[in-house]
């Protein structure tokens, strides 16, 4: 992944050894499916836009997507849409952290505690090694 070229490889080791949240079932989803992609008229759905995004997900994806870049018109929305699906908090927190990694070196303040603990655990992986040699 282009975006991860600049992190030191001992953390992306870490981060690629932890385990992947349950993907499965990947789900066929819209994968943009906001307030503008949606035509309703007299109250009743009369089509969905903008299906270049659409493919199999993740189960998780479209969980996590309510929480990614949404506009001030499109918050309710997301909002909504958070409560009716199923709650995946750890393909959430992933995709955070993925997100996270992809801004080194310009880290914000939850991107830099996740690289500190991942070097804090590639340090432990390391001392193992060391110890057991």
């Amino acid at each position: 992944m282009q975006a991860l070229k600049e992190v030191p490889s001992p953390v992306l080791t870490q981060f690629k050894d932890r385990p992947l949240p349950i993907c499965t079932p990947y789900t066929f989803t819209h994968g943009d499916l906001n307030c503008q992609n949606i035509l309703v008229k007299d109250g009743e759905l009369v089509g969905i836009l903008d299906w270049e995004s659409a493919g199999h997900f993740p189960v998780w994806w479209e969980y996590v997507a309510t929480s990614i870049g949404f506009t001030a018109e499109d918050a309710e929305w997301k909002a909504l849409l958070r409560v009716r699906l199923s709650g995946y908090e750890e393909g959430r927190e992933f995709w955070r952290d993925l997100y996270a990694l992809s801004r080194y070196p310009n880290l914000n303040e939850r991107g830099q505690a996740f690289v500190d603990r991942l070097l804090c655990a590639e340090q432990a992986a390391d001392g193992k090694l060391a110890s057991t040699g």
